[in-house]
């Protein structure tokens, strides 16, 4: 459904850097932060970050080297503190934000696709008590009422808070663990009618924005300066719309002196059941520090953070008490996963050239040469091919199949010899005495 742009720029990462000293560093979304400001950005993009720090070091780092601004610490109350990213997004939209603080090395960092004339939200926190989760539900669990589903946490943590989506009628309801009255459970129950076609709307309207701009975009197409208008009134309602899912799709955990835990909900349908113990970070519960930080780089590779979990693995290598064999273990996991890294970096910069060019067409007219977009379909297919069959990950096939419907569609049959080109955009030497067979719709 969305442009190939879209396939691997819009993950939302949140990286979070272990201790190094009393503190852990998180950062998160926070969208109900998000505000329309055309006054103050003026045409780029922004990002707000709360923060009870006032001490923050903000950078930004892009491929375009984007120019970009930071205002702030403002005072907002309560010890709250704002700081305002004002970036040039003419080039590209996105962006890394690294926040750290004066004097510690820790640091956090986030990827997002900025948007012009408005701020989007996020809290940076410093933090005592760290926390994380771990996903325990039982195999084929699911909620009894098909008109909702449910969320539920485990903690030995008093005090605990849950914020559930405004715009979602949740029950939140606390028990003991029947069989351990030391754990505190937390029942949530979502109607998922209203999140179902929140998230339906997106859908259809992206749909309709996308069909459009793929029209407008063929090369043998000039569209009309209403169509242009359409384009811009259906992109500004998917990213409304988008935008309004989204505020439906996080309940969040807390408790006092800790991080604030997001899980995501916006999968969720009617009967869906998810179990999650909530514990702080050196507890031993689940097992040694050598098993939690296996457990988090399985997290993070599932999630295709592939970073994140060679950083998780390289810390299981050097855990203490561990034997040489799982030491070698852990060596060999962050070894492939330093692979899977490399072979997503080059899909993502081919992506890149591949917008770049695109881009740079329909403002010269100048199409780029067969051999440019050819190899650089190739390569994205290559290395896409190579981190399905290493990682068994099915989310790789579906662009797989698509970049070779692309690629397929630049090519002509001469007399049996396949010659990449597209009649209609490149142009060879003149053949004589040869027939054409046409192997696309395009042609």
């Amino acid at each position: 459904m969305y442009r190939i742009a879209s396939f691997f720029f819009l993950l939302l990462v949140s990286l979070t850097a272990l201790a190094q000293s009393g503190e852990t560093f998180f950062n998160k979304r926070l969208a109900s932060l998000d505000r329309a400001d055309a006054a103050q950005l003026q045409g780029k993009g922004g990002v707000l970050i709360q923060s009870p720090h006032n001490d923050l070091i903000i950078d930004l780092s892009t491929k375009a080297k984007t120019p970009f601004t930071v205002q702030g610490p403002v005072s907002a109350g309560a010890g709250v503190y704002e700081y305002y990213v004002l970036a040039d997004i003419s080039k590209q939209k996105e962006v890394y934000v690294i926040c750290s603080r004066k004097g510690d090395p820790q640091k956090t960092e986030f990827k997002k696709n900025l948007v012009k004339d408005k701020f989007l939200g996020y809290r940076v926190e410093a933090v005592e008590n760290p926390i994380r989760f771990e996903d325990i539900s039982a195999r084929g669990e699911v909620y009894a009422d098909a008109s909702g589903a449910m969320i539920e946490f485990r903690t030995p943590l008093t005090g605990v808070s849950v914020e559930c989506p405004k715009g979602l009628k949740c029950t939140v309801s606390r028990d003991k663990l029947d069989s351990d009255a030391s754990i505190n459970v937390i029942r949530v129950v979502i109607p998922v009618k209203d999140l179902t076609a929140a998230r339906t709307d997106w859908e259809q309207k992206q749909a309709a924005y996308d069909q459009l701009n793929e029209k407008c975009s063929a090369a043998d197409y000039t569209p009309t300066e209403a169509e242009f208008q359409q384009l811009d009134q259906l992109k500004e309602a998917a990213a409304a719309a988008e935008d309004a899912f989204e505020a439906l799709s996080t309940v969040t955990v807390s408790a006092d002196g800790t991080n604030t835990l997001a899980f995501d909900i916006s999968d969720f349908g009617p009967r869906v059941k998810r179990v999650y113990s909530v514990v702080p970070t050196t507890t031993k519960e689940f097992g040694s520090e050598y098993q939690n930080l296996l457990n988090q780089g399985m997290t993070a590779f599932k999630s295709r953070k592939y970073a994140t979990a060679e950083d998780f693995y390289k810390k299981a290598a050097a855990a203490k008490g561990i034997s040489d064999s799982e030491k070698a273990s852990a060596e060999e996991m962050a070894g492939q996963m330093a692979t899977y890294k490399e072979l997503m970096k080059r899909v993502q910069t081919v992506v890149s050239m591949l917008n770049d060019s695109i881009k740079h067409q329909k403002q010269t007219g100048q199409s780029a040469r067969y051999s440019f977009l050819s190899n650089a379909y190739k390569t994205a297919i290559s290395n896409m091919k190579q981190l399905h069959d290493a990682t068994g990950d099915e989310w790789f096939k579906k662009y797989i199949d698509k970049y070779s419907r692309q690629l397929d569609d630049l090519k002509i049959v001469i007399e049996g010899k396949v010659t990449y080109v597209d009649s209609k955009k490149y142009t060879e030497e003149p053949a004589a005495n040869c027939r054409v067979y046409a192997s696309s719709s395009q042609l």
